[in-house]
């Protein structure tokens, strides 16, 4: 019996998804991106990265180029038509400044100096 002795009637519930900028879904995975300074891809760091179940610390490995994914296996939605949960890709950014100081720009210079002329070696 419904309310004030009315007849029963169906419940209705409206779910909105408010999207957050941080990430993108595509099925039960999300992608997301996260920023590295130059010497943190080349030298290798670790770093923390947000997903939807809190953050996680990643390793990110010497030599890691811009556009690189790193994935983290279980960090996405639950998926609906199997148990457990998608992934969550991370693509790297890599940051170059365009304003260096002084220090910043000789330490730029003396490394310059140990690589080669041209990219014609691509080691």
């Amino acid at each position: 019996m419904g309310p004030n002795g009315g007849p029963v009637g169906d419940l209705y519930i409206v779910i909105e998804v408010i999207p957050d900028p941080r990430f993108r879904r595509e099925g039960s995975d999300i992608h997301s991106s996260m920023s590295l300074h130059y010497h943190e891809a080349a030298l290798g760091t670790k770093a923390s990265v947000d997903t939807l179940w809190g953050h996680e610390t990643i390793s990110i490995p010497p030599g890691t180029q811009p556009g690189a994914i790193i994935r983290l296996r279980g960090k996405g939605m639950p998926d609906l038509r199997r148990s457990g949960r998608g992934d969550h890709f991370v693509k790297i950014k890599v940051i170059v400044p365009n304003k260096l100081s002084a220090a910043q720009r000789r330490a730029v210079q003396q490394l310059a100096k140990v690589f080669p002329a041209s990219n014609d070696d691509d080691t």
